[in-house]
């Protein structure tokens, strides 16, 4: 996307104003819907008042982002007033230090912020958690996550080519925002298990390669479910084999139905689910070496639950992959380990959070 230009006239007629847009470098590479003050002062009420308020600094140009400058990309994104809080949460959460937006923002990886939101505030404002959740036809799924993406390459400076060295992208840079299926899901609601209230709205942000379907019709038990899973995430070459780390699993209700069926929950399957990856990864790991590449291991569900290597309590195997075998969550666990050495289950590990919620003023 080229440069900002000079600003020398300004059209007033609807179809030239989209194109005054694309003019300056103001989109996403699709038509915008022209700011007004009334919809702009609109936009600013719904964050609270204050224009002049920074609320963040996004990198990787570390552009002041106030809340006129949000409301403006609000406006051109398409939003409504009400979406207003869910961006910002998202935002606030993305420029957290552990996120490390500017890596995202500036890596030749595909990778893009996904949002998925939680609590009372997805019914409130329309968004999909059903079918067709990755897909179109829905406004607030829509608008968010473009409105999120207008200001990582507005205020951020991530634009392609320039800052933002991706070298395929995919069309999650577009917009990538979902909400969780609470009510078809067996579980109790993914921000709760994080610690929240269920009458608190979050956002949850990873950054996230393109969907990636793993097909499954013939399992009627957790464990095949989990081994299609498991030989999807454990493939050679797969970006997070090769440069480790998270995944974020999406499964839809029949399976997890399927799951839970069982009693078993995200965070704590059965030993005999671990040693059965165990027997899995051992056989891969020995058929890796073989064709001399270098071992890895894939994650499960969590979204940056990792194990710093000072907890490794089993010293023996490979020492030059003792950082890259513990910083796993779920199926993790290192090679070549007896019956003695199984661990104990992953849920008497306290996840870190990377949820920000909402304001409750703005639920």
């Amino acid at each position: 996307m080229s440069e900002p230009q000079t600003i020398t006239s300004t059209p007033t007629d609807p179809a030239g104003l989209i194109e005054w847009y694309f003019e300056q470098g103001w989109t996403d590479g699709l038509p915008v819907v022209p700011p007004t003050p009334q919809s702009v002062d609109a936009m600013v009420q719904a964050l609270g008042g204050n224009p002049d308020h920074l609320e963040v600094r996004v990198p990787p140009r570390w552009g002041n982002l106030t809340r006129e400058v949000m409301a403006i990309n609000l406006v051109l994104a398409g939003c409504k007033p009400a979406y207003a809080p869910v961006v910002r949460t998202a935002l606030l959460a993305l420029c957290t230090s552990h996120f490390n937006l500017n890596g995202i923002q500036a890596t030749t990886h595909m990778a893009a912020p996904l949002v998925v939101v939680n609590g009372p505030v997805r019914e409130a404002i329309g968004l999909n958690s059903g079918a067709n959740v990755f897909g179109s036809g829905h406004r607030a799924n829509a608008t968010i996550g473009r409105a999120i993406r207008l200001i990582l390459l507005n205020v951020g400076g991530g634009w392609p080519g320039d800052l933002d060295k991706s070298t395929l992208g995919h069309p999650g840079k577009y917009t990538f925002c979902i909400a969780e299926n609470e009510e078809a899901s067996p579980w109790a609601p993914y921000h709760v298990e994080q610690g929240y209230r269920p009458d608190e709205s979050t956002a949850f942000c990873i950054a996230a390669e393109p969907p990636h379907s793993v097909t499954n019709h013939v399992a009627n038990d957790p464990e095949g479910i989990l081994d299609s899973i498991i030989s999807a995430m454990s493939t050679i070459a797969h970006n997070n084999a090769v440069s480790s780390g998270s995944c974020a699993v999406v499964i839809g209700p029949e399976h997890a139905a399927t799951i839970a069926s069982r009693n078993w929950t995200r965070r704590c399957p059965p030993l005999s689910v671990v040693a059965h990856d165990q027997y899995l990864r051992r056989h891969q790991f020995q058929r890796t070496l073989r064709q001399g590449l270098q071992p890895q291991s894939p994650t499960l569900v969590s979204a940056g639950d990792r194990r710093p290597d000072s907890d490794r309590t089993d010293t023996r195997g490979h020492p030059p992959l003792r950082g890259r075998w513990q910083r796993r969550t779920v199926f993790g666990f290192p090679p070549r380990l007896g019956p003695h050495d199984l661990p104990r289950p992953p849920c008497h590990r306290r996840p870190r959070p990377r949820h920000t919620p909402l304001r409750g003023r703005d639920v």
